[in-house]
């Protein structure tokens, strides 16, 4: 799904699971062994219309066509579904594989 810049939204929607701080996936879907990579993955695929045969480890978020706005919202919503905050000086992640490994670390280091 294309939206032009001034259709994305700058705060959550009323009524989102974004807005009610609720994750995106419920535990069931999302099972306590899911790696990072593959969450990235699903959610890149069912939220951003991203096509699955680009999702690979040396993509970036750039090349499966998120723009920076949608970069942030797509780390908005990892650090809500994970329950994690990713320092502004860690969110520079080059690729996929990148992503998922920090965020992996992060998780970790939480102790959840």
């Amino acid at each position: 799904m294309f939206c032009a810049p001034d259709m994305i939204p700058s705060a959550p929607i009323a009524g989102t699971a974004r807005s009610r701080g609720l994750p995106l996936f419920s535990p069931e879907r999302r099972s306590a062994s899911m790696s990072a990579y593959s969450y990235l993955a699903e959610v890149l695929t069912d939220k951003y219309d991203v096509d699955g045969d680009k999702i690979r480890p040396e993509a970036t978020l750039a090349d499966l066509g998120l723009d920076s706005l949608m970069v942030v919202e797509f780390l908005f919503d990892v650090e809500d579904e994970f329950d994690i905050e990713v320092p502004d000086d860690r969110a520079k992640f080059e690729t996929l594989n990148e992503a998922a490994t920090l965020i992996d670390e992060l998780i970790e280091a939480k102790g959840d």
